[in-house]
């Protein structure tokens, strides 16, 4: 099991969760979701071979 499949599982359960609080901002799990799904897509789409963060 990885990190993006417990982010999936917790997307697909309970989306209006608030799964991330950073800077007084609150992330619900289905934010989180889209966000990570569509950075995948755009690296994805770079042609990137590595990524670092």
């Amino acid at each position: 099991m990885d990190i993006s499949l417990l982010l999936k599982m917790a997307a697909d359960t309970e989306p209006d969760r608030v799964g991330l609080t950073c800077d007084g901002r609150h992330w619900t799990y289905a934010e989180l979701w889209a966000a990570a799904t569509g950075a995948a897509a755009a690296i994805t789409k770079s042609g990137a071979e590595y990524v670092a963060f």
